[in-house]
């Protein structure tokens, strides 16, 4: 059986996973966790949506619409797909629609209820679009019936709504552990060669942030009880697009939005703590996801609805900047329109600036940071090399992903940063001190986007990403490369030049 998905204008193909299954929990984990002795159990991991994740063995047989060996109807199975950057994605009995604008509501119940089809909820931020499931209640069901739709004239687009389950992309001033800092100010203080920076005390002498520009972390939640960024002007009303409610407080052990967001804009000079980039602009946390123990790290959950929801609320509530340090998978169409919403309609059509991290698997860029309209950030060191696996910062275990999507370098080893407050999080500070990944140089380059658009807020997403590429510091082959795009970001250049277009302007 070929199995297939639409997805922007292309034929998606999809592999069934021979590593992992999944079925709904209807009592089954419960059952199944009474008997310690089992090999199964260990095997076992309850994603917390109702879904139970297995891996599975290679002597497994593995049907496309039925597995091999459990007291469950066929009804409840799930298929687990693999996408090329072995991403898990669990196919559902969801998929996502938008009907053309002309298309009534009265015609979809009809064209809806001829197909065994019921709707979940309406996508308020897209026009005529629907997050909706097959009655049947298979996986394979709800595939055939979004091609289906893909194919009714009456729609623009149809496609499953994938469980992804990611990997986060983790792996100056009077403040405590500032001097800890070298993307801010490298010394030499981790052995790095002093200078290889983002140069931010030159860029702070112009502007340290604007308390009217406003960053969405857009991760697994964000600790809005820390006390580096639990203080006044800093945040503004989070989102759980997990739950859909205004808090985006993580789960005690989902410590990688809080990170992102202390290097993007941690207070500086409070006498705590570290500084963020942008000290003086604002953070929206928007929680997206959440993780879960598996095996000896951790996977997020999500799915496609809920990600693109997360980016689409913050563009509603006003944030100008989005970072997001994660990635995976086979393209969404449901993503991809957010992210063009964000491009199009965000910053009252000025458009907001979207960075991306490439990805920590020493291969292509992941989806999304593979779209052309976002700001894809590979990672660099201390030393001033791209983060590879065999870069002189001895995380030998990863490599920044590459290839002609990557725009610019960023810090993405040893950072000092938040962590949650208390004994939760990475450790039992209130602060982690070797955060890495290109999870950790995304919200470095959301930072410098931040502070750009605080000395001219008049310019345009695309007139950002322009400065921010053409003043990075060329630190790989000489011009453009596929490893660190134009070069390591510049805050002192690239604020330079945006103040001096704003001059020009003559709205000094």
């Amino acid at each position: 059986m070929e199995l297939n998905y639409w997805s922007n204008g292309k034929k998606i193909p999809l592999k069934i996973s021979e590593s992992y299954r999944a079925f709904k929990d209807n009592g089954y984990m419960e059952s199944k966790y009474k008997s310690s002795t089992s090999n199964l159990n260990s095997k076992m991991t309850d994603l917390e949506n109702g879904i139970i994740l297995e891996r599975i063995s290679e002597n497994q047989v593995y049907k496309t619409n039925s597995f091999s060996s459990k007291n469950q109807p066929e009804e409840d199975d799930f298929l687990v797909l693999e996408a090329k950057d072995k991403t898990p994605m669990i196919l559902t009995n969801q998929f996502i629609i938008q009907f053309k604008p002309d298309v009534t509501r009265e015609e979809i119940n009809k064209i809806n209820d001829s197909n065994n089809v019921k709707i979940i909820e309406n996508i308020n931020w897209e026009e005529n679009s629907y997050l909706v499931e097959t009655t049947e209640g298979k996986a394979v069901s709800a595939l055939e019936m979004a091609n289906t739709y893909h194919e009714n004239d009456k729609v623009i687009y149809a496609q499953p709504n994938f469980v992804r389950l990611l990997k986060p992309m983790a792996a100056i001033s009077n403040d405590t552990y500032v001097n800890k800092q070298w993307a801010l100010n490298n010394t030499g203080q981790t052995g790095g060669i002093a200078g290889e920076d983002i140069h931010i005390s030159e860029a702070w002498e112009i502007t340290k942030g604007n308390k009217d520009i406003i960053i969405a972390i857009i991760d697994e939640g964000v600790d809005y009880k820390h006390e580096d960024l639990n203080v006044s002007d800093k945040l503004v009303t989070g989102y759980d697009a997990c739950y859909k409610r205004n808090d985006p407080t993580p789960k005690s052990a989902d410590a990688h939005g809080t990170a992102c967001a202390g290097i993007a804009a941690a207070k500086c000079d409070n006498n705590k703590g570290i500084a963020g980039v942008a000290p003086e602009c604002k953070i929206m946390g928007v929680r997206i996801a959440y993780g879960v123990n598996y095996g000896s790290g951790t996977i997020w959950v999500t799915d496609d609805a809920k990600i693109a929801d997360g980016i689409a609320k913050s563009v509603e509530r006003g944030a100008d900047v989005l970072s997001n340090s994660w990635g995976g998978g086979e393209d969404s169409q449901t993503i991809t329109n957010a992210i063009n919403n964000a491009k199009r309609n965000g910053r009252n059509g000025k458009g907001c600036v979207v960075c991306f991290a490439a990805g920590n698997e020493d291969g292509s860029v992941s989806y999304p940071g593979s779209l052309d309209n976002v700001i894809t950030v590979a990672a660099c060191n201390e030393y001033g090399e791209r983060k590879s696996k065999t870069s002189r910062d001895g995380e030998y275990w990863w490599g920044s992903n590459y290839g002609p999507e990557v725009d610019v370098a960023a810090p993405g080893v040893h950072i000092f940063t938040t962590d949650i407050m208390n004994k939760s999080g990475y450790s039992s500070n209130n602060y982690v001190e070797d955060f890495n990944g290109t999870s950790a140089a995304t919200p470095h380059v959301a930072g410098v986007a931040a502070l750009v658009l605080s000395v001219a807020p008049e310019l345009k997403a695309s007139q950002v990403e322009d400065i921010i590429r053409t003043t990075a510091d060329d630190i790989g082959a000489k011009g453009f490369d596929n490893y660190t795009g134009h070069g390591r970001i510049n805050a002192f250049k690239a604020v330079s030049k945006a103040y001096e277009m704003h001059m020009r302007s003559g709205r000094s």
